[in-house]
């Protein structure tokens, strides 16, 4: 996926425009699924509701028959998720997008205030990204706790929005309508006896994260396990990323302000450092 020139027959000339990845078909010189692998990726970055095997297939100028073993596979690594009959981006797009960012690899600037965190914690910390889709988390980034006892998620994990504190976290940063089309759009099935599911009892607890800058989830996706979560912003109304620390609930609940107001600071530094990054990057 990294190889650019494989759209192109020849070289463009320094300074030319690049076509717009939606325009492009799949004519390289190179091997033809390379190209239509990335010509997909491209096409569905472009469209968070996602898109239909034959809006793909027109975007790219390809058969769908041609696409279709394709998509699976970009489905069986989870660049590519299905829903219904449109096809989205995957947690594994995600997490690949932030850590090849030009000039602000977010997670590497993340990675000594996650350190930081487990040391400070004595707990596993993690740093989660939205989706491309917009409606799950990432985890893109982990530094496990010491303690044999401890919290252990895969990098690429994906997380609800509505019953994870990392979820929680973005999900409360929604502006109305966004929040309206997800409560409309996605069943809150509970994982526990803990979980919120209902829609107005979790507005509830939205906006009780956005007044305190913290989320938690104590047992509601899994029973013993308990996070809070801090979030992280650039130069938007909405987080970027967020901080989380995650442990067995009994551990948790006896240090549950400490973790809080630790996440929470890494939360700010780094917010603070990619708003001067922002800043030095905008035009003058």
């Amino acid at each position: 996926m990294r190889n650019s020139t494989a759209h192109a027959g020849s070289t463009p000339r320094r300074g030319a425009a690049r076509p717009r990845p939606a325009a492009r078909k799949a004519t390289a010189s190179g091997p033809q699924s390379v190209a239509r692998v990335v010509g997909i990726l491209e096409f569905l970055a472009l469209r968070p509701a996602g898109e239909s095997l034959t809006s793909i297939s027109r975007a790219l100028g390809a058969p769908k028959t041609s696409l279709v073993g394709l998509l699976k596979g970009l489905q069986q690594l989870e660049y590519v998720l299905r829903k219904e009959d449109r096809y989205v981006l995957g947690p594994a797009a995600s997490a690949f997008a932030m850590s090849v960012i030009p000039g602000r690899n977010v997670v590497h600037l993340a990675r000594p205030l996650l350190r930081q965190l487990a040391h400070e914690t004595g707990e596993t910390a993690l740093f989660g990204v939205p989706s491309a889709s917009r409606d799950l988390a990432v985890y893109v980034d982990t530094v496990e706790s010491e303690n044999p006892v401890r919290y252990t998620v895969p990098i690429g994990e994906p997380r609800d929005l509505y019953c994870s504190a990392v979820g929680k976290c973005l999900l409360a940063h929604f502006d109305d309508q966004s929040l309206a089309r997800y409560l409309k759009t996605h069943r809150l099935v509970a994982h526990t006896a803990r979980t919120i599911t209902s829609a107005s009892k979790l507005q509830e607890e939205l906006k009780r994260i956005r007044g305190s800058g913290v989320a938690f989830s104590e047992d509601e996706r899994m029973v013993g396990v308990s996070a809070v979560a801090a979030p992280v912003f650039a130069r938007d109304s909405e987080p970027i990323a967020v901080f989380v620390v995650g442990g067995p609930t009994d551990r948790f609940r006896a240090h549950r302000q400490e973790y809080a107001e630790a996440a929470r600071a890494v939360a700010r530094e780094l917010s603070r450092v990619l708003g001067l990054l922002g800043a030095e990057r905008a035009p003058k």
